[in-house]
């Protein structure tokens, strides 16, 4: 499941500031911020994932977030069908017709470029700490031969 961490922490901030912040602009300052904050805290959260964490992402996990996200969606329609009320005006199909389609399948679509981007920058963060590691070991050999040669 930390392939949902690692993807929805990025992801979820992004649609909130492109798509849904608007909708808090005309509401009391208290909503605004109840709104607001969580989502500008999570890049807090995704910087300290990025840096202490040692969870490996695989490419063949990318369905996990991608899953998570359609069983979303899909419960999103069902709530609607109980309160007549949709969780996120964009999935409005009254309003955006076949323009709802075209957002499902692109939010599917960063799901998956979002996971892979966290892919790559988890790999690159161990690629750079193998190379550190090896290089304190090697100056730490070093240190130690030097010290050796002395006594």
């Amino acid at each position: 499941m930390y392939e949902c961490v690692a993807t929805f922490h990025v992801f979820v901030p992004l649609m909130y500031w492109i798509v849904l912040s608007r909708g808090f602009r005309s509401e009391t300052p208290l909503i605004s911020y109840c709104g607001i904050a969580p989502h500008s805290l999570n890049l807090v959260v995704v910087i300290i994932e990025e840096v202490l964490n040692r969870h490996h992402l695989h490419p063949s996990h990318a369905i996990v977030p991608l899953a998570v996200l359609l069983l979303y969606l899909a419960w999103s329609y069902v709530l609607y069908a109980i309160r007549h009320e949709y969780v996120y005006p964009f999935l409005d199909i009254n309003v955006y017709h076949g323009f709802v389609a075209l957002f499902l399948v692109a939010i599917a679509l960063a799901t998956v470029i979002v996971f892979f981007v966290q892919l790559y920058l988890h790999n690159r963060r161990d690629q750079w700490l193998r190379h550190r590691r090896q290089q304190l070991v090697s100056n730490r050999q070093m240190t130690d031969a030097a010290l050796m040669s002395q006594t």
